[in-house]
């Protein structure tokens, strides 16, 4: 609990402010994001490291031998056996680091490594969260272009289309890759060489 207690501020804890980024009332998304800024640091880390932290011994549990227990039970205890836990916390991260823009480029690392997640949605949410980070992201973006996994390279090159000019180090890997390869990257890359300029 100590090692890994949330940052506050206003008497409400981080993870309260990030959830009241996702509401649909702009005053509360408004204050939400104004709460993160003022956190600043604290809360850039403490997402960051949310993102790095894996599942945890129930969780793991569960996904492999949830089957095998029993119904009844898992409905009583259906806080500890709760799968998606794990997926939404860290959706809820990156959209707050979405959310705090270049003001969260200490989470450049862990988002780069969520880039590589397995999960889809939350490699996609990574590339859109590291295309708002601006010119610091493109070191990472670059290097995920030069790995075989199509929608990692995919997401790449969205993120980086989406920094237009700010992406201009990553136009000969674009260009590589269009010299080079083959297959469906190919309209991925052309499409974010054209937005790079």
């Amino acid at each position: 609990f100590w090692l890994n207690r949330e940052p506050e501020y206003q008497v409400r804890l981080l993870s309260e402010w990030v959830a009241d980024t996702r509401s649909r009332d702009p005053a509360v998304k408004k204050a939400a994001l104004a709460a993160l800024q003022a956190m600043d640091e604290q809360a850039v880390t403490h997402l960051a490291g949310s993102l790095n932290r894996d599942e945890t011994v129930l969780e793991r549990i569960n996904r492999t031998i949830g089957d095998k227990i029993p119904r009844r039970f898992k409905q009583m205890a259906s806080g500890l056996f709760d799968v998606q836990r794990t997926v939404d916390r860290k959706r809820e991260a990156v959209h707050a680091l979405i959310m705090m823009g270049t003001d969260a480029q200490e989470a450049v690392p862990a988002l780069g490594r969520l880039l590589r997640d397995p999960n889809v949605l939350l490699s996609s949410l990574a590339g859109t969260a590291l295309a708002e980070m601006g010119p610091a992201a493109v070191p990472e973006l670059i290097s995920a272009l030069d790995e075989g996994d199509y929608s990692l390279r995919a997401n790449a090159c969205s993120a980086l289309g989406k920094l237009r000019t700010n992406a201009l180090p990553a136009a000969p890997h674009l260009a590589s890759i269009l010299w080079t390869d083959t297959g469906p990257i190919l309209g991925s890359a052309s499409y974010a060489l054209s937005r790079v300029g």
